[in-house]
């Protein structure tokens, strides 16, 4: 899921969703409300999987008639080559501190006195919702929202062993030749997100021959939609892990005239490891919120 299976997307928002609506005060607030506004965590130009898992809970909760309608966290910074999932608790606060999360004033003129469900895979420890509730305090007062989540890390966990996440993130897919498969499947291609396309562009960068076997095996249409993804507006041009990467998609592609960024941003916006659901509600306007796990409010 986390790189792109769009079966394994779909299978894992459809247990989300189940979990949404068995989760009976969330479900009770979903059923009492006009629109329910979802946005996954917040991304620049390249969804996060995330954003996969979002949009496919949208669509199977418009299937129970449920009023509907996605939106979007803008986020600016820190999409250089660090890996998310490898950081410690305090390391993670301190790259939150460098990124810049925004609303628009039309999504946050949306959502204000409404309610917003925000679905995210894995809760490891919990630094980016705190950064949408304060999000939301600021720009959206009012707003009701929950955090749904796949995975939950628990208390120890999350304390100790934050960097487990990377571990799961890479349980399945551990070099180019593990990704083959999810292109070669015409019907169903992979839909293309922001861990999906660094790992690409980090493999170019340990060895070319493995990445120019790799392209010459998913073919030309994929490679050159990895190519348009690649150059987004999201800089990772500019970053040297990446530059041996680049380098070899220019090679094969660059004479071929890339899709505008905007373009490339809304043709990738479509795209999930297993565990739990947590959830957190809450009424910022009162600054109360529910802790996940014991429902007490922090």
């Amino acid at each position: 899921m986390k790189y792109g299976d769009p079966v394994a997307t779909r299978k894992i928002a459809a247990k989300l969703t189940r979990k949404i609506l068995a989760n009976r005060k969330v479900s009770e607030i979903l059923r009492l409300q006009p629109r329910i506004f979802i946005a996954s965590s917040a991304y620049g130009s390249l969804p996060t999987a995330a954003r996969g898992i979002a949009e496919e809970v949208a669509r199977q909760l418009q299937d129970q008639q449920f009023s509907v309608e996605l939106v979007k966290i803008d986020r600016k910074g820190g999409f250089g080559d660090t890996n998310y999932a490898t950081l410690k608790s305090r390391d993670r606060i301190s790259h939150h501190q460098r990124r810049e999360i925004s609303l628009s004033t039309q999504v946050a003129e949306k959502i204000t006195n409404g309610f917003l469900l925000v679905i995210d895979d894995m809760r490891a420890t919990g630094v980016h919702e705190s950064a949408i509730r304060g999000l939301l305090l600021r720009d959206a007062p009012g707003t009701q929202v929950a955090f749904g989540y796949w995975i939950g890390f628990r208390k120890n966990l999350r304390r100790k062993m934050p960097d487990y996440e990377e571990h799961i993130n890479r349980s399945a897919i551990r070099d180019l030749n593990d990704l083959v498969y999810l292109f070669r499947s015409h019907s169903d291609p992979p839909l293309l997100n922001a861990r999906l396309v660094k790992f690409i562009l980090q493999c170019g960068g340990t060895c070319r021959t493995d990445m120019s076997r790799f392209l010459d095996r998913i073919g030309h249409e994929h490679g050159k939609r990895i190519f348009d993804a690649a150059h987004c507006c999201d800089g990772y041009v500019n970053h040297d892990c990446f530059r041996c990467g680049f380098e070899e998609l220019n090679r094969r592609f660059g004479k071929d005239r890339a899709l505008p960024a905007s373009t490339a941003s809304n043709e990738i916006n479509r795209l999930s490891v297993t565990g739990v659901s947590s959830w957190s509600v809450a009424k910022p306007w009162n600054g109360e919120f529910l802790d996940p796990e014991t429902g007490v409010p922090q």
